[in-house]
């Protein structure tokens, strides 16, 4: 599985949360608008006649500049054609428990909404209290879109049914950017790997497997923290598939080829192993592996609750992934790309749509246009190996070389879709 591979969702996933029709009528319009114009007078037909008079160094700069006018052109339709995109699909959605649907609940409710957004997306565990961000939650109403109210049941730990009342908020993206820039917080790509959590549970009783069909408390607050924190968290079906795959003893015993073949199942980019045993003092010990790559990372815990233990392993999961995946600088930078296998207006649309959709870049311009290369300058808070390493993440760009005495930052290759 080696490296963050990128995500495959289903073809209805792929659609949620675009306007498809309002894109086809905006792109309807453009082609309107250009077509008006052509009626109209504002642009020129051209004339076989007349291009057939310019000298040959005349028509190469003219057919230039056509063919760019096109590209633009055509790149408008691209941009207002639905488009894809492979991101946490609730990370703007935050929820969190009220006492009523008063009007100060709600206020209250925001605020507290408006924290686990701040935390969702720069990777901090604490949000540092500075004045941009106490100003903010003095009016969390600036960065939200839309709110309601709804009941949700739980079972406590004896087995009674609790009613809650719980605020959904729905932020929106580009205020909320705009705020944790101007916060000089960290910020932590929407676009995050997938990690499939493998749990056993030896309860002085026998081990056993816990996933999605299996109650465990601690696989509750595991899942619970994991997605307050921003972090992706599948948890195994436990079915006849996986059971015939995986079994207590391959989890106990780590058994990498084993489980990370079980977990293509669930698309996931990253393998989280857990084991928690109790102890004979009535205590809990539990170890965690975090398998990113080829790189494992390991964490220890020790509690007599053993639902804390799930919150604990979350934050270690979302630290370990924000501390590689999350950028930290707080000035942009100027940087110069060199894009080459643009052969097609299509590409280039995909090529702007990508990295205008990145939140770590601040602007997008295109200095030139060359053949099937594009040269672009970003306005970005990433270092450039920050951007290679998301380019190769993403599998859009890989590096190449164009000259020995470049004078760029990077120099890259599209990879077509």
């Amino acid at each position: 599985m080696g490296g963050f591979a990128r995500r495959r969702y289903a073809p209805h996933q792929l659609v949620a949360g675009v306007d498809v029709y309002a894109g086809i009528a905006v792109a309807q319009a453009l082609a309107q608008c250009v077509l008006r114009g052509f009626s109209t007078g504002q642009f020129t037909r051209p004339r076989l006649a007349n291009w057939v008079n310019f000298s040959a160094g005349d028509r190469t700069e003219r057919w230039a500049a056509v063919r760019k006018h096109l590209l633009t052109l055509c790149v408008c339709l691209c941009l207002a054609s639905p488009g894809t995109a492979e991101t946490v699909s609730w990370l703007y959605e935050v929820e969190v428990p009220v006492s009523d649907q008063s009007r100060q609940a709600r206020e209250e409710g925001a605020r507290a909404a408006l924290l686990v957004l701040l935390t969702r997306l720069s990777g901090l565990r604490e949000i540092p209290e500075q004045e941009v961000v106490l100003e903010a939650l003095e009016h969390p109403d600036r960065y939200y879109s839309g709110f309601r109210f709804f009941e949700t049941e739980q079972v406590d730990d004896d087995g009674e049914v609790i009613e809650s009342l719980l605020l959904r908020v729905q932020f929106d993206r580009g205020a909320a950017l705009r705020l944790i820039k101007a916060a000089g917080l960290p910020i932590w790509r929407a676009d995050r790997p997938r990690v499939v959590a493998w749990v056993v549970v030896d309860d002085l009783g026998g081990r056993r497997l816990v996933g999605a069909n299996e109650p465990s408390e601690l696989l509750e607050t595991l899942s619970a923290h994991a997605r307050q924190r921003g972090v992706p968290l599948v948890l195994p079906l436990l079915d006849l598939e996986d059971r015939m795959a995986v079994g207590p003893g391959a989890v106990w015993g780590r058994l990498r080829a084993v489980l990370e073949g079980a977990s293509r199942r669930y698309g996931a980019d990253v393998v989280l192993v857990g084991r928690a045993e109790r102890l004979i003092g009535g205590s809990w010990a539990t170890d965690w592996d975090l398998w990113l790559g080829d790189e494992r990372v390991l964490h220890q815990l020790t509690d007599y609750q053993l639902a804390a233990m799930g919150a604990h392993a979350a934050d270690f999961v979302a630290d370990a992934l924000a501390d590689r995946l999350a950028v930290a600088s707080t000035e942009a930078r100027g940087l110069s790309l060199a894009v080459g296998n643009i052969g097609t207006p299509s590409d280039y649309g995909a090529l702007l749509r990508y990295l205008n959709a990145l939140e770590i870049v601040d602007g997008v311009s295109v200095d030139r246009l060359q053949g099937n290369r594009v040269d672009v300058s970003l306005t970005t808070r990433a270092e450039v190996d920050q951007l290679l390493a998301m380019f190769e993440t993403d599998r859009v760009m890989a590096p190449m070389t164009f000259g020995p005495l470049s004078r760029y930052d990077a120099e890259l290759s599209w990879v077509r879709r």
